[in-house]
């Protein structure tokens, strides 16, 4: 298991530019042997500019509350998939070919279990789905999904309250 960082700066991928890193990373992988010792691997990794803010940008925070864990809303990564994905004809339902994941559990548990094939992009996507936001955080337990609900309704509840003063 290897990762090696690339900057975009330097391949000629543009900033910000998701599609670019997949095509770049996929070339390295077709062409095993330049820059990756012929090392074949499951997924990249791209700190798009959501994953820059979730980094430097002020941390989540509801004090007071108890109903969700504000580990769950940590800074994230962005974890691609190598092949091209038809979002419309996909398996998993608005998978576009990338999953933000929650950088704690990056190293100890996706990286290992995508290295291992015992789970793959799409996967961790469908299990990203239940997160309010989105993201993958590893193997999660019924109060934590209850949580994650409550912090649905409260959201769409102060989104109700913004369109109806702009009204």
């Amino acid at each position: 298991m290897e990762i090696r960082w690339v900057d975009g700066r330097d391949v000629g991928i543009a900033e910000w530019d998701v599609e670019g890193a997949r095509k770049h990373f996929k070339g390295l992988n077709e062409n095993r042997g330049a820059g990756m010792d012929g090392l074949v691997a499951p997924a990249f990794l791209v700190a798009d500019e959501a994953s820059i803010v979730s980094y430097t940008g002020t941390a989540f925070a509801m004090p007071g509350q108890t109903f969700v864990d504000e580990a769950d809303f940590g800074p994230f990564i962005l974890v691609g998939k190598p092949d091209e994905v038809n979002p419309s004809t996909h398996k998993a339902p608005g998978f576009e070919g990338a999953v933000r994941v929650l950088g704690s559990v990056l190293l100890d548990d996706v990286w290992p279990s995508l290295w291992c094939r015992l789970v793959c992009v799409e996967d961790m996507w469908n299990l990203a789905t239940w997160h309010p936001l989105s993201v993958y955080v590893g193997s999660v337990v019924q109060s934590q999904v209850e949580g994650w609900d409550q912090f649905r309704q409260l959201r769409d509840q102060l989104r109700q309250l913004r369109d109806d003063a702009s009204e």
